[in-house]
């Protein structure tokens, strides 16, 4: 999941650079559901030991 929140990151860096401020407003939703995704999986997994991610 991280490795798809560093593409989403990298998509939005050369899509700002280009100008696509539409690109760059729709990927920026995705990554933050992709980070609050991982927080919620990282916290579930220390509270219950296992490994979430």
């Amino acid at each position: 999941m991280l490795n798809l929140l560093w593409l989403v990151v990298v998509l939005m860096v050369i899509a700002a650079l280009l100008g696509f401020g539409g690109v760059v407003s729709s990927l920026q939703s995705v990554a933050w559901f992709l980070i609050v995704a991982a927080v919620v999986l990282a916290v579930v997994g220390f509270v219950t030991g296992r490994r979430a991610l």
